[in-house]
């Protein structure tokens, strides 16, 4: 199932290219949390949910772009979580960091991820204990590393004052955080497509959708918010 799930991510990172090189329009506009969704955010919800549906019509889907209510959800054992488009404010910004994420959920635990970045056509996947790496029709096996030093992640568009405290007190300033990018995948608007992160110990301000990708037990990064 991982191989059909890494074409339905990158089926959806077509769609979002369509409007990130301007074939399609952008149409941005605000959430209810004031959180900017694009014509490609919806796009890529749309690719992946009918795709989903279509491989395993008996497990539900979480996406970011429309998830069901809490007395919907809070029995569900096996579901799928994702985020269509990791990273909307970097996508606007046209920087190429953003990412597809999605993961298969069981029992409270991921145990099937895939993390696919557009611009740079790199697919991070993991399931069953082990994770590879696809680059330039090239896929390889990868392993876990320890960081040494350890590397701590923040995104771009969601450092507030907390988390630049926080780093102060780690000895981290958040310029030196943003040169780690020249070393790890950029990541998604919380950045985390540091995915195999593998190398970054700590990812400051996840949040669910952020996560779901990436946090594959095969090959996962310490997330800490």
């Amino acid at each position: 199932m991982l191989d059909q799930v890494c074409q339905l991510a990158r089926n959806a990172g077509d769609a979002i290219m369509q409007v990130y090189d301007g074939t399609k329009p952008m149409d941005v506009v605000s959430k209810a949390d004031n959180s900017p969704v694009t014509a490609a955010d919806i796009a890529a919800h749309t690719v992946i949910m009918d795709g989903l549906r279509t491989l395993t019509p008996d497990i539900p889907v979480l996406s970011e772009e429309d998830p069901p209510g809490w007395e919907v959800r809070q029995h569900w054992q096996r579901y799928w979580l994702v985020d269509p488009l990791d990273g909307t404010k970097e996508f606007i910004k046209r920087n190429g960091e953003f990412t597809v994420n999605i993961a298969l959920i069981d029992h409270g635990k991921p145990i099937l991820g895939v993390v696919y970045a557009p611009v740079m056509n790199v697919m991070y996947s993991a399931a069953e204990g082990k994770a590879w790496k696809e680059e330039c029709g090239v896929r390889k096996q990868i392993q876990v590393r320890d960081a040494r030093p350890p590397l701590v992640v923040i995104s771009r568009s969601h450092a507030d004052a907390e988390l630049k405290e926080y780093l102060q007190q780690l000895g981290r300033t958040s310029d030196h955080v943003h040169r780690l990018f020249a070393e790890i995948l950029p990541g998604g608007g919380r950045t985390g497509a540091a995915v195999p992160a593998l190398r970054t110990n700590e990812y400051l301000g996840h949040r669910r959708w952020t996560c779901c990708g990436r946090s594959c037990r095969s090959a996962r990064s310490r997330l800490a918010g």
